[in-house]
């Protein structure tokens, strides 16, 4: 049994500021494990609703009774989040309005995320005791499962022709049984993207059983990919003419497992438009592109580090000063920021110390990029590499891929 009064995790308040981070974003939200167990009866797009619901009477439950100015230190808490969170402001406009200094800000910010996030993890100890039953095999499901898997894995770099054949091996004996050839017909798969490896195994392979149970004996199901930006394709073809697609194609959607699994991946399923086609369903996988934050007063710069990276699938996000640049990593959470050091007002080291000394942004890897001789200098003060500006870019890309 759950203890209402047991502890957070760890890393609460960071799901928590992620969360109120996509206040409006309806996809992202349905996602959110934190909003899963804030909203666990209600469906998609409800479930979401509900929580910006939650949210907002949890903030107000934090404003000051009373008249307090805005300007009152007890009021600090309730107008952080409501101005950033609820009505979008910048961390520059919500500091300026209350008259505070930046330092102070982000002090009164983690004050203000570790308030609210009391608030939800008390709400959710509350909901656990209620619904505890003796009988807890209950609670897993199919969902439980994909989102417990989800959360114990990384967005790993595909390779989907050994993703395909790994998932090939594993139906091999099924198929063999059902005396159908199925082939791998192309290795065009390159690997510069993310996915969740593990779920879109299974799903292939649950894919794999239900098509060639409707394949007839002798009969054959080939399978080809193409791997690339914005998405990975999967083919799964068949000359087998008796299928019947129309058959096919509601089994698949009926299908609780595929329809959980492709959700977690965003994957969409499409059929050949002509029923009486041989089989040929398109599995399209969306990627997962992560971001890289670049802060450097240089637009020039820039655009050129985009460029190079533009083959490539990460997202650039740019702040052409430190204090948004500070802003920016810790809304974001960037898998890598690329720092340059001569900056007019927060320099390069200034924010080299925000970030690493901030719980939100101390794991995110710095790269220094200077005109400046000064790598020692960099790794001595915490940054995780050095490059000298403007950098080649084949060292750029060694040092994503280490």
């Amino acid at each position: 049994m759950i203890n209402r009064w047991d502890s957070p995790p760890d890393d609460f308040v960071e799901q928590v500021q992620e969360s109120l981070l996509h206040l409006y974003n309806i996809n992202l939200l349905r996602q959110s494990v934190l909003v899963k167990d804030l909203v666990p009866d209600e469906p998609g797009v409800e479930k979401a609703k509900q929580y910006r619901l939650i949210v907002q009477a949890l903030i107000e439950s934090l404003k000051p009774p009373g008249d307090s100015s805005m300007y009152s230190k007890q009021a600090r808490v309730y107008n952080i989040l409501q101005l950033h969170y609820i009505e979008g402001q910048t961390h520059s406009e919500v500091i300026d309005q209350l008259a505070i200094g930046d330092s102070q800000y982000y002090r009164e910010h983690r004050r203000a995320l570790e308030a609210i996030g009391a608030l939800m993890w008390e709400r959710i100890q509350e909901r656990s005791q209620e619904g505890q039953t003796d009988d807890t095999v209950q609670d897993i499901s199919i969902e439980s499962e994909v989102h417990r898997v989800q959360q114990a894995s990384e967005l790993e770099t595909v390779d989907l022709h050994s993703l395909l054949t790994e998932a090939i091996h594993v139906v091999r004996p099924l198929v063999d049984g059902r005396h159908i050839l199925i082939q791998l017909e192309s290795a065009d798969c390159i690997q510069n993207s993310y996915i969740n490896q593990s779920i879109a195994r299974q799903l292939i392979v649950v894919l794999i059983d239900q098509l060639t149970a409707n394949i007839t004996q002798q009969g054959n199901l080939n399978l080809s990919c193409i791997a690339g930006v914005p998405d990975y394709i999967i083919q799964f073809s068949s000359n087998d003419y008796r299928i019947e697609q129309r058959d096919l194609v509601e089994a698949l959607t009926n299908n609780e497992t595929i329809r959980q699994l492709s959700e977690n991946l965003h994957v969409q399923l499409k059929f050949s438009d002509d029923p009486s086609a041989p089989l040929n369903l398109t599995m399209v996988i969306p990627t997962q592109q992560q971001k890289i934050l670049i802060i450097d007063d240089n637009p020039d710069l820039i655009r050129l580090i985009g460029h190079f990276l533009s083959g490539y699938s990460y997202q650039c996000i740019k702040a052409v000063n430190g204090e948004k640049g500070i802003e920016l990593a810790q809304e974001a959470h960037p898998a890598l920021i690329i720092l340059d050091v001569m900056m007019p007002g927060i320099d390069g080291w200034q924010v080299l110390h925000t970030l690493k000394s901030h719980p939100v942004t101390k794991d995110i890897p710095v790269l220094v990029c200077s005109v400046l001789d000064i790598s020692q200098i960099a790794l001595s003060l915490g940054a995780n590499g050095y490059l000298k500006k403007p950098p080649d870019p084949r060292d750029l890309v060694k040092f994503l891929n280490t």
